[in-house]
């Protein structure tokens, strides 16, 4: 019986070797850990056809726990592979999130750094719901080098009387060495049911 356990990754080890190597050792390496898995759980099947019922559950174990370090692995790529792309000083974020009795029906987001449009979305129902619910979107993970910048967001919406509205948000910042994230509020004005939208700077 082959023994899977010889077969799992050394996670510090291949760390190493992508800080040392680069951004191109490291994606091929998140391909890697991500595709070995499905081999892996093909051979634990045809194995245990044969195998004794002893034999079935260490296999089972093994391939699991295999499975599991391949999972943790693959976080950890996506990590550093996040350092390696957006290093602090160029490092910005946008994201929105709804207030939790807002009525406003959110249809359509375009965002724009620097009048370049960087990100768009639709919204379904299951999307709005779950923002409703605490949900915290990402609308834009990039680089932006220090000094003055725009971001202006247009959104599109329903408010809770039905009437269809059209809003663009702007904001200037000074992007400094360290990341910047700014997060977008979607509210709903109390008196008229019109969207407001507020800004938040982490």
């Amino acid at each position: 019986m082959v023994d899977l356990g010889r077969l799992a990754f050394n996670s510090a080890r291949l760390e190493v070797l992508i800080i040392k190597s680069g951004t191109y050792i490291l994606k091929c390496h998140m391909r890697y850990a991500v595709f070995l898995l499905f081999p892996l759980l093909a051979f634990s099947a045809i194995a245990a056809e044969s195998a004794t019922n002893p034999q079935v559950a260490e296999l089972k174990k093994q391939a699991q726990q295999l499975k599991s370090d391949i999972l943790s692995l693959s976080q950890d790529l996506a990590v550093l592979e996040e350092a390696l792309l957006y290093p602090p000083d160029v490092k910005f974020g946008v994201f929105l999130s709804l207030t939790e009795r807002t009525r406003f029906k959110l249809d359509s987001i375009e965002l724009f750094v620097d009048d370049t449009l960087v990100s768009s979305h639709l919204y379904q129902p299951g999307d709005l719901q779950s923002l409703l619910n605490g949900g915290l979107q990402q609308l834009y993970m990039g680089s932006v080098a220090p000094g003055k910048h725009k971001l202006t967001a247009s959104f599109n919406g329903q408010g809770r009387t039905g009437g269809y509205f059209k809003r663009k948000k702007a904001l200037n910042f000074d992007k400094t060495n360290e990341a910047r994230f700014i997060q977008l509020i979607v509210a709903e004005s109390p008196t008229t049911g019109e969207p407001i939208f507020k800004v938040k700077q982490w």
